[in-house]
């Protein structure tokens, strides 16, 4: 029955398929398709991929079915013993819903790449979705990566639009949120294919803390970072792999999980190519870690798992303050950044947005400003000199040097010595009071500022 506003129709009858939501409508669609898995597997001279100690001709995850082959000629044969057994089954095909990708390693489909399902031709393509995750007929993962950052950059707008309903900037709060609803979209199955995508992945943690800090896109990564307390997405999907790693170990001998990891653990490493356990194992050495690889061993695995995990937070952070301590666009933040602390102080504070904003911006010392959600350049982006006085325009020099905005400084700032600059007075005592000062002396100039 269906139920409407007017009321329930009447009984109808379901003479095909199975039940929507039925608990035993699985069981009874396995046992009625295991039949084709015993057709290809018994079929004379049908060769299959061959992974470790099985061959694989078909593959079936719920109402998905995938048949692979290694030549074109052994594909059309599967299709045809495929169709005569739904044939016989009263099935039919979807053949709308049906493709064929040729993976290879340029990528293209060759006028020789026709199949038919019966007399009717089924469609090639570059690139099919299954299970959830797009697959390229390259072979390769970088679209892939490139798909769910854009997946991820869509749900970010409609977080950061949620975030902005709060009148202040709570970093936990954007943290939790960028977790739960935007990494967890971008991040989907990464366990699999990410972690040579790490960098790809990663801009999408970087477009979501730099939209909500209004900072500007060429910000350096590191500097995000390390003031928010966050780690480069290598991070998260190598966690991801080394939990997926321990489920494997723990899969039982002869199963499809366990033989494919075994065949990939079999090849030998290639300068040019990697595949999943070559990323694993390289990340396992780069840590000193190469003994857990090597013993294969469920528990040691499961053990080590906190150890590997710390050294490779200790590696990234590291990382992260060598590029801060090397940098020649913002030589001056090694000297604000203090290796021991995680997350600035000032985004603990729940700060009105456009104080976080603010303070980030100054701390960052670029000279691209935010302010009042319009964007301003200063001449030092583009090698412009000061409109007042013709010295390099940048930020430093709008709140310390620039003799035209004395009026404003000394309105907002009071005397500023070279033994006490701004960024000294913001890591004073109170440097609350003096960021509320630096906001509103920078609304006041950038107002007035000549323009050209």
């Amino acid at each position: 029955m269906i139920r409407s506003g007017d009321g329930t129709t009447d009984p109808i009858q379901i003479k095909k398929g199975v039940l929507q939501g039925e608990s035993a409508s699985p069981n009874l669609f396995n046992i009625f398709i295991d039949g084709i898995v015993d057709e290809l597997y018994s079929a004379p001279m049908l060769t299959g991929i061959k992974l470790h100690a099985r061959i694989i001709h078909i593959l079936l995850f719920a109402d998905d079915m995938v048949l692979v082959a290694p030549t074109a000629a052994t594909l059309q044969r599967k299709i045809n013993i495929a169709k005569r057994f739904f044939k016989r089954r009263g099935l039919k095909v979807n053949l709308s819903k049906t493709k064929i990708v040729v993976f290879r390693k340029s990528g293209r489909i060759h006028k020789d790449d026709v199949f038919f399902f019966g007399n009717r031709r089924i469609d090639c393509v570059k690139e099919y979705t299954y299970l959830g995750a797009p697959f390229f007929s390259n072979g390769s993962f970088k679209l892939t990566a490139e798909h769910f950052k854009d997946r991820g950059l869509a749900v970010q707008g409609r977080v950061l639009n949620i975030l902005n309903y709060a009148k202040s900037y709570d970093v936990t709060l954007s943290c939790k949120l960028f977790e739960t609803m935007v990494r967890s979209t971008s991040l989907y199955a990464a366990e699999v294919w990410g972690f040579d995508q790490s960098d790809t992945l990663e801009k999408v943690q970087q477009s979501f803390f730099k939209r909500s800090l209004a900072l500007p896109r060429n910000t350096p990564n590191y500097f995000l970072r390390l003031e928010t307390g966050r780690l480069h997405t290598r991070y998260t999907v190598f966690k991801s792999m080394y939990r997926f790693w321990i489920k494997i170990l723990g899969s039982s001998d002869g199963s499809l999980l366990m033989d494919s990891y075994m065949h990939l653990r079999s090849l030998e490493p290639s300068p040019t190519t990697s595949n999943w356990c070559s990323s694993f194992y390289s990340t396992l050495e780069l840590l000193g870690s190469t003994d857990v690889w090597y013993s294969n061993n469920f528990a040691l695995a499961k053990a080590k798992e906190g150890e590997i995990m710390h050294k490779l937070r200790l590696a990234l952070r590291t990382e992260d303050l060598v590029s801060c301590m090397n940098s020649s666009t913002m030589p001056h933040y090694h000297n604000l950044k203090n290796p021991e602390t995680l997350i600035e102080p000032y985004l603990k504070q729940r700060l009105p947005r456009y104080l976080a904003s603010c303070m980030a911006q100054v701390r960052l010392g670029y000279p691209t400003l935010c302010n009042k959600g319009q964007w301003h350049k200063l001449g030092s982006w583009n090698g412009d000199p000061c409109r007042f006085c013709g010295l390099p325009e940048s930020l430093l020099h709008l709140l310390e040097e620039c003799a035209g905005y004395d009026c404003p400084r000394k309105k907002y700032l009071g005397e500023i010595s070279s033994s006490c600059n701004v960024l000294d007075l913001l890591q004073g005592p109170n440097w609350i009071h003096v960021l509320r000062n630096v906001y509103f002396f920078l609304c006041d100039v950038l107002s007035t500022r000549p323009q050209p």
